[in-house]
């Protein structure tokens, strides 16, 4: 049934790369509340990523100047980030939100508001679109002109090809002192149990032969399969300091080098491309990095 629905994601998903599809795609998420707010799982790994990974940054700017202005590379339904931040520092920061989607879905926000909020709803939520904007960008492509404090990703740059990281990288060089890098290293197909971190088809995507996956993959959610020190490297040949990593669970939680050396994945099983590296740099879950411009 897992393998059905994975080649059925396959196919729904390279539809999408068409306009007349990706707009119907536009539609259902507007009209679909459900799919606009996440499990409770995920809200509460979300509040971690979140109090974990970003906020000691967030914080250590706000001790230096009183506003500060945040850039989210992001994913524009998935927006129980934005909203936590506000919920946390209010006027204090302004969050500039993108997204390739053409506007995000207020029925979203108010159930998200909702989790957050016993009362006064319309008015948080007035106050936050008054202090906090959003626009359809992808700086993959789209040049990035301002300037922040602090750019962040979640679980978004590993959805880019080569091209298009190196062109991110050096679109937003200079353009901020911090940045932080939230990145899933599993396969997106197989996230239905994504709170089992012993199961096999976890790293399903890095069996493939290079010609197989090419076929696989597509534009509308491509995954990169780079690994921990392949994105390492790139960042310090970009200009980049690496002033914090960390290696999470499934939901998040920082975990030692030998949390992942006790999950039981052959390496037989998987291409010969990733014999190269270690079991921890193979399958590690996720990934957080907080990176400092050299050049700010």
């Amino acid at each position: 049934m897992r393998i059905t629905k994975y080649i059925l994601k396959i196919f729904i998903h390279n539809l999408f790369i068409f306009k007349p599809f990706f707009y119907a795609y536009n539609i259902y998420l507007k009209n679909s509340s459900k799919n606009n707010f996440r499990s409770s799982n995920y809200i509460k790994s979300t509040i971690n990523t979140v109090n974990e990974h970003i906020r000691p940054t967030v914080d250590k700017l706000i001790n230096k100047k009183s506003n500060i202005k945040i850039l989210d590379v992001g994913c524009g339904p998935d927006i129980f980030i934005n909203i936590y931040l506000y919920f946390i520092y209010k006027n204090k920061i302004k969050q500039v939100m993108t997204d390739r989607i053409n506007e995000l879905n207020r029925i979203s926000y108010i159930n998200n508001f909702k989790y957050l909020y016993k009362s006064n709803i319309k008015n948080e939520i007035d106050n936050f679109f008054l202090n906090n904007k959003f626009f359809t960008k992808k700086f993959s492509s789209d040049k990035l002109v301002d300037k922040y404090d602090l750019i962040y990703s979640v679980y978004v740059i590993e959805h880019f090809n080569d091209k298009e990281i190196n062109f991110f990288l050096d679109n937003i060089k200079s353009k901020s002192e911090y940045y932080i890098f939230v990145m899933d290293f599993a396969d997106t197909y197989f996230i239905d149990k994504w709170l089992d971190e012993s199961d096999k088809y976890k790293f399903q995507y890095l069996k493939y032969s290079n010609f197989l996956w090419n076929i696989i993959n597509n534009k509308f959610i491509y995954q990169s399969r780079m690994r921990i020190n392949d994105y390492k490297k790139l960042f310090m040949q970009k200009g980049f300091e690496i002033i914090d990593f960390k290696r999470c669970n499934s939901i998040c939680e920082e975990k030692n080098d030998e949390y992942f050396t006790k999950n039981d994945f052959n390496i037989k099983y998987y291409n010969k491309k990733f014999h190269k590296y270690s079991n921890i740099d193979m399958f590690t879950y996720k990934g957080v990095f907080v990176l400092k411009d050299k050049d700010a």
